[in-house]
């Protein structure tokens, strides 16, 4: 006969502490270093991939972390306009972590700007 499961259908115990919300963004707030993710969690000694997790978990969570990343955005931003961080460094981070891209205007010319009228020939006396 098989033996009842106990424990936590999930698996192990979440680390996820309620008091993290308000630390990430202390954290982004106040680190002497560019703030990022992965900094926040060495002294906690989880991964990245919890803060994901507990972000689609826990709405509180999710707000915060989002905080964070706009903290560290700004942050990126007044860097490379005080020539704090480096310029390609700051394009890198831009790009990829927040959404930043470069703008670039095209004029089209050429057979887009032609206009083509199609005129159906006339038919001559006589021609069905």
């Amino acid at each position: 006969m098989a033996t009842p499961k106990t424990g936590n259908p999930e698996g192990r115990p979440t680390k996820y502490n309620p008091e993290y919300c308000e630390a990430i963004v202390s954290y982004f707030l106040n680190s002497e270093e560019y703030p990022t993710l992965e900094g926040f969690c060495i002294p906690y000694t989880f991964s990245t991939s919890s803060l994901f997790d507990w972000a689609e978990k826990y709405p509180e969570f999710s707000e915060s972390k989002k905080k964070a990343i706009e903290i560290q955005k700004h942050r990126t931003m007044k860097g490379a306009m005080s020539g704090e961080l480096n310029s390609t460094y700051a394009i890198f981070i831009g790009k990829n972590c927040h959404g930043l891209k470069d703008k670039v205007e095209q004029e089209v010319s050429g057979l887009d700007a032609i206009n083509i009228n199609i005129v159906k020939p006339r038919k001559k006396r006589g021609e069905e």
